[in-house]
């Protein structure tokens, strides 16, 4: 999977000449935010099996939670303005890490205070933790994909590929971070990673 993402990376600057001096810090915000996104999904999953006590509950719940708040948060970007989009992207990243950072300070506690509820309580209230979080992570790609279409709408299709291959990258790192240093690891791992991708994108709105 590395092999392939290093090929599409590198490429299309062969056989075509790309003159844009935006496009490396294109080509790392959408490797962040692909690889962040599967990170914080799949760690996030295996975290609520703690919580709901079934590798199925927590697939069927985080899984469902993360779509389709995603979903609506990739609906509300539509109505941004052209000139917020960066700084969209800032207040998401710091919300995203703020509100990710609490839950790992909090989890433990909150998973063993509703250890004793019914399963349905507990699948309520995961799904409440996820909201804001998901929603969140639903906006970063639409509003790169519009920063994209400023710069050049042929990077479009590039830029697509990189989130995509990276997210299957993302997987493979997931499970080797969580089983080398733990869960919490992870989680961080994958906040520093949308954290990269915010301080590229910024940058992009300077050269505009």
């Amino acid at each position: 999977t590395l092999v392939v993402y290093l090929a599409a990376i590198f490429i299309p600057f062969g056989i075509k000449k790309i003159n844009s001096q935006n496009v490396p810090n294109l080509l790392i915000y959408f490797s962040g935010i692909g690889a962040g996104f599967i990170i914080l999904e799949l760690t996030l999953i295996q975290k609520f099996t703690l919580l709901l006590g079934n590798p199925l509950y927590s697939i069927s719940v985080v899984l469902s939670s993360i779509l389709f708040f995603g979903g609506v948060g990739s609906l509300f970007s539509k109505k941004i303005s052209v000139k917020n989009y960066t700084n969209v992207i800032k207040i998401a990243t710091f919300l995203l890490a703020g509100l990710l950072l609490l839950f790992l300070v909090l989890s433990d506690y909150i998973f063993e205070s509703l250890s004793s509820f019914s399963i349905i309580t507990r699948g309520v209230m995961a799904i409440v933790v996820l909201v804001f979080p998901s929603f969140l992570l639903g906006t970063f790609l639409p509003l790169g994909i519009k920063i994209t279409e400023r710069i050049s709408k042929d990077l479009i299709p590039w830029m697509w590929s990189i989130d995509a291959i990276t997210t299957v990258l993302g997987g493979a790192l997931s499970t080797i971070i969580a089983l080398l240093f733990g869960f919490k690891v992870a989680i961080i791992f994958g906040i520093v990673l949308y954290a990269v991708a915010f301080l590229s994108i910024s940058r992009i709105r300077k050269n505009l």
